[in-house]
């Protein structure tokens, strides 16, 4: 075996011989990590070429995708420039894109985008990492806070699927965001900053309903959908009269309406696909089919228009989606409402001067909780987790045991209850 000796940290071209005949490889030593000297090195081989200028070339591409020294002197492109090249390629839902570009403008590019991207090393993204949990907050109000791990990790995904993409292009030859010394937020770390569900018991719901109907809210209706069925705030939003059968008194979930915010193309609706990306099914009792019917006829009313199979359930006069923000911040009102309209209720009842008691008032919830109160009310009526899973629709039976943990104990008591009975 012959070898053609480089000068140092170019590695080595070896000859060897095969069956075949004479093949070359490429040989050479490189850091595990640039930011770490005392990580030591690694060694690299490549082999099976057929002539010296093939191993040189693999040498060089080696040599120009691992070594920051070399990359910066043939002028390599920055993280930056190759984020922007990668999601200019990409092919998504716009919601999915806006998602991606707002990560890379605020948590990704400012820290990152001029490094050339051999330099960024699963040391660096590990104390990235840690300075956006520190205070990688940049919306308006809260700059500078903590960054909740569930984003820190989305942005972990993402710097990883970008860094596949340059090992796809040759650019590195490992994907730094794949070592363990990354460290990104661990699933149990997500898991226990996950914000509390607050789900209303049976009787707040009643209540809320109760007045909601009584002080001619006009959105009466859609709440009292939205807790009878459990459907996210754009399925609830994304219903059609079409959707609706009579007959077998179902409700089909087939759409979603999203709010999408692109930094670049400013803000609007988008209907899509469920979040499972998949249609679903929900029996209603004969309770919430009456109340579709009476609101039908309500709509029918202003306009024919507003009762035809495409038309939206809960849209606007026009027959267009209403806004999922602003839908939530009517919930927001009217349960603030039925609290004042509670309170004074309980003072009149109390009498002047005396203080009022205040136990009975509906809890201040946000929209989303009335899917997590339907639920709830599920279960604690030992309904199968499986069926909730489907009315949610969410992914796999998983995630409603996760999210609803806290009901699983009393079930369990409940079990040990009847079989105490049964036995009995």
């Amino acid at each position: 075996m012959t070898t053609r000796k480089r000068q140092a940290g170019d590695g080595s071209i070896n000859a060897y011989t095969t069956q075949a005949g004479t093949r070359y490889r490429f040989e050479t030593r490189l850091p595990v990590d640039p930011d770490n000297p005392d990580a030591g090195t690694k060694r690299i081989v490549r082999g099976g070429f057929t002539t010296r200028t093939e191993a040189a070339t693999e040498g060089r591409r080696i040599l120009t995708g691992t070594s920051t020294t070399t990359a910066r002197k043939k002028g390599a492109a920055t993280f930056g420039d190759f984020i922007t090249k990668w999601l200019a390629g990409l092919d998504l839902a716009e919601i999915t894109m806006a998602g991606y570009r707002k990560l890379a403008r605020l948590h990704i590019t400012p820290a990152l985008g001029a490094l050339t991207i051999p330099k960024v090393t699963p040391t660096t993204l590990a104390k990235h990492y840690r300075e956006l949990e520190a205070h990688g907050r940049k919306d308006a109000t809260r700059t500078g806070q903590a960054l909740s791990a569930n984003t820190v990790l989305k942005v972990h995904v993402l710097i990883g699927q970008m860094l596949e993409a340059a090992v796809s292009d040759n650019l590195v030859t490992r994907n730094a965001a794949r070592h363990k010394d990354a460290r990104p937020p661990s699933p149990k770390t997500v898991r226990a900053q996950k914000p509390e569900i607050h789900p209303w018991e049976s009787e707040q719901v009643k209540a809320f309903l109760a007045w909601s109907k009584q002080a001619g809210d006009g959105r009466y209706w859609a709440w009292a959908v939205a807790v009878r069925t459990g459907a996210r705030r754009g399925e609830v939003l994304g219903l059609q009269w079409r959707d609706l059968d009579q007959t077998a008194s179902t409700i089909s979930i087939r759409r979603s309406v999203v709010l999408v915010k692109d930094h670049q193309q400013g803000e609007h609706l988008a209907v899509k696909p469920p979040k499972s990306g998949k249609s679903r099914v929900i029996a209603l009792d004969a309770a919430t089919m009456k109340l579709l019917q009476e609101w039908k006829l309500q709509r029918a009313s202003l306009s024919l228009e507003l009762a035809t199979p495409g038309a939206y359930v809960f849209g606007d006069l026009s027959n267009k989606p209403q806004h999922p923000e602003r839908f939530s911040r009517q919930f927001q009102r009217s349960v603030e409402q039925c609290r004042r309209a509670q309170m004074q209720a309980a003072q009149k009842a109390a009498g002047e001067g005396r203080p009022a008691d205040l136990t009975g008032l509906v809890p201040t919830v946000r929209l989303h909780d009335l899917r997590h109160t339907h639920a709830t009310l599920l279960l604690q009526q030992g309904v199968s987790p499986k069926v909730i899973q489907e009315r949610l629709g969410h992914a796999n039976i998983s995630i409603t045991l996760d999210i609803y943990s806290h009901v699983l104990p009393t079930m369990q008591a409940s079990a040990a209850d009847l079989l105490a009975a049964v036995l009995a």
